[in-house]
C-alpha cells in the first residue's frame, strides 16, 4: 500500500506549518520545542444520513486542510477552514488532544502494515461529528478503506477496517435514532 498526499496550496502550506502561535504551544507543553510538521492532507464531511442512505462517499466534501505538528510525544493539529471561503489562507482552528496524535499514529501504523495491494491511496480525514466519529480515509480509484481513530463511539471500532457500504450499516442505528429525535428548541 502505497500512501500519499494531496498536493497541497503553498499558501495554506505556508499558514498551517509556520502560524501556530507560541502562546498555544507554551499552553500545549511543547514551548520552546522545534515541532516536526507533517503533510498537510484534506478533511472531509459527509453527513450521517448520506453516508447511511448511499453507503458510498461520493458525496463527502472537502471542508478544511489540516497538518499536525509534533514534538517529544506531544501534538498540535492546525487547519485551515475552506468551506465559506476556498481561498482562505488563515488558520481557523488549533487542537490538542487524541484526534491530534491518533491519526498520525494510524498513518504510521499503516506504513507498516502488509498490504498485497499495490495501490495509491491517498490519506484523508473523514470527521461526522453527529455521530462522534473521526476517521482516516484511504481514497483510490478503485476503492476506500474507512479506519476509525479512537475515541470512537460505541458502534464502530477504532483501528478497523471499513468499507463505505460497511461503516453505513454501522451508522444505520444510531442514525435513524437521529432522525427521531426533536429539535433542541423550546416550542
Amino acid at each position: 500500500m502505497n500512501i500519499i498526499f494531496p498536493s497541497c496550496p503553498p499558501t495554506i502550506t505556508q499558514a498551517l506549518s509556520s502560524n501556530v502561535a507560541p502562546e498555544i504551544l507554551s499552553a500545549s507543553g511543547l514551548d520552546g520545542t522545534k515541532l516536526d510538521v507533517g503533510q498537510p492532507h484534506q478533511v472531509y464531511y459527509i453527513s450521517p444520513n448520506s453516508l447511511v442512505s448511499e453507503r458510498s462517499l461520493a458525496s463527502a466534501q472537502v471542508v478544511a486542510w489540516r497538518n499536525v505538528q509534533q514534538a517529544f510525544g506531544g501534538s498540535v493539529a492546525a487547519e485551515v477552514d475552506i468551506v465559506l471561503d476556498k481561498t482562505n489562507a488563515k488558520v481557523t482552528s488549533i487542537n490538542q488532544g487524541p484526534y491530534s496524535s491518533a491519526p498520525v499514529e494510524q498513518i504510521e501504523a499503516l506504513r507498516q502494515r502488509e498490504h498485497s495491494e499495490d495501490e495509491d491511496f491517498e490519506i484523508r480525514i473523514l470527521r461526522i461529528p453527529e455521530v462522534y466519529l473521526v476517521a482516516l480515509w484511504l481514497h483510490s480509484l478503485k476503492s476506500d478503506i474507512i479506519i476509525p481513530v479512537a475515541p470512537t463511539p460505541p458502534y464502530v471500532v477504532a483501528g478497523r477496517d471499513y468499507s463505505p457500504s460497511q461503516l453505513g450499516e454501522s451508522l444505520s442505528a444510531v442514525v435513524a435514532s437521529l432522525s427521531q429525535q426533536p429539535p433542541d428548541v423550546d416550542n
